[in-house]
């Protein structure tokens, strides 16, 4: 990983508050070209009333969609670390040997619970025999 992704990777908070800020002030910015389209729509300034709804249409609402999409589908710092670290994990020689080393775990734990539970047995049948002698 080159030094530039690592910087990136740091920074990726930064980043979306970045593309937060942005499109909070292109949704400021549609609302104050609506303000001005609602209230110069009567008037006699019709060129205005065409520029509002010029901007409004091809410049702030298509830069408020793309700033909020970017917002939303850039993963935070940690998101990050979790996708890179877990791919790196799952792809390991190391992780799919322990998984065959797993396995037998639930194997051992039933005969050691098996081994206690003849044990137990045992202990009460000879219990319940002394009883019945006394």
């Amino acid at each position: 990983m080159s030094m530039f992704m690592l910087y990136l990777l740091v920074k990726l908070d930064y980043i979306q508050g970045l593309f937060i800020g942005l499109s909070v002030m292109s949704g400021i910015a549609i609302f104050c070209l609506i303000m001005v389209y609602a209230v110069t729509e009567g008037d006699a300034s019709q060129k205005l009333y065409d520029t509002c709804r010029k901007y409004r249409n091809r410049l702030f609402i298509p830069l408020f969609i793309i700033f909020l999409f970017m917002a939303i589908l850039i993963p935070t710092t940690k998101e990050t670390a979790f996708i890179y670290l877990a791919s790196r994990i799952t792809q390991s020689d190391q992780a799919k040997n322990m998984g065959q080393n797993l396995i037998n775990i639930p194997d051992k734990a039933l005969e050691i619970v098996n081994i206690k539970m003849n044990e137990y047995i045992n202990d009460i049948k000879e219990e319940t025999k002394e009883q019945i002698k006394k």
